[in-house]
């Protein structure tokens, strides 16, 4: 009859351990991130015609090698106005400067509050 080590048995348990703790971050890094997007698509900038950039906000999940994955929240629609709305802007002319349009926060707010609510969302799906 084969025996089994104590170390081996650590080690089993530590592996067990690991890959449940990596697909709680995986589940919980989807969770907050799809309500982020939803955060987003709430607040930002309706436009009446033409394209919406609060329609624009996506999510894509990139895989590393460490077993948790990248999820990044972009707009696909009007990814170049991303920086204005959120830091505003110089209002230029033909004549030069004529005024600053003001800035509209709506990532930086999201992006807090998913980096508070991400610690807690993996405690609930391990507990």
């Amino acid at each position: 009859m084969a025996e089994i080590s104590i170390v081996d048995q650590m080690e089993k348990i530590l592996e067990d351990y690991t890959k449940e703790v990596k697909r709680a971050a995986n589940n919980s890094i989807d969770v907050v991130a799809k309500q982020v997007v939803g955060k987003l698509k709430n607040k930002t900038w309706k436009k009446k015609v033409g394209r919406d950039y609060s329609a624009g906000w996506r999510l894509k999940r990139e895989r590393r090698l460490n077993g948790i994955n990248d999820v990044i929240v972009y707009n696909a629609t009007n990814p170049q106005l991303t920086h204005l709305l959120e830091n505003g802007h110089d209002v230029v002319n033909a004549k030069g400067k004529v005024g600053r349009a003001p800035a509209y926060p709506h990532i930086g707010p999201a992006e807090e509050w998913a980096s508070n609510e991400l610690p807690l969302e993996i405690k609930k799906e391990l507990e």
